[in-house]
């Protein structure tokens, strides 16, 4: 049985977080495979639609740095490692959504420049690669 998270050595939280950083971001790699190998049924021009997406894909991104920054603030206020994981996880979390509205953007439009939104989530999660003294 593991231990509970506040009897385990910091190397070992560092390496649990930095796996969790690491599977986040290659799971956006593996949305460009997707992408790459599968091809709209039926794709349709919608220029204000991607408008729209890559405007709330930026949001999120953006956003993910204040949630962090909130939680990390809370937990050196309260005391509790929980809310830097948390903090972690949910800024993670928005990159990710920010990268699937790529994957939307290809399924309705075919569009080739939604690998930009893949970019724009990836760039933030390696914004977000944890640090050892966090």
């Amino acid at each position: 049985m593991p231990k509970p998270t506040s009897q385990q050595s910091p190397e070992a939280l560092y390496r649990k977080r930095l796996t969790i950083w690491g599977a986040m971001l290659f799971s956006i790699v593996m949305y460009g495979v997707v992408m790459r190998v599968a091809r709209p049924a039926a794709p349709s021009d919608n220029p204000i639609l991607v408008e729209a997406l890559l405007l709330a894909a930026a949001v999120l991104v953006a956003a993910s740095f204040g949630v962090k920054n909130y939680c990390f603030k809370r937990a050196r206020e309260t005391g509790k490692p929980a809310w830097t994981r948390a903090g972690e996880v949910s800024a993670l979390v928005l990159c990710e959504s920010a990268a699937l509205l790529g994957v939307v953007v290809w399924f309705l439009t075919a569009l080739p420049g939604s690998y930009w939104f893949l970019i724009l989530g990836a760039a933030g999660q390696i914004l977000h690669y944890p640090r050892r003294e966090e």
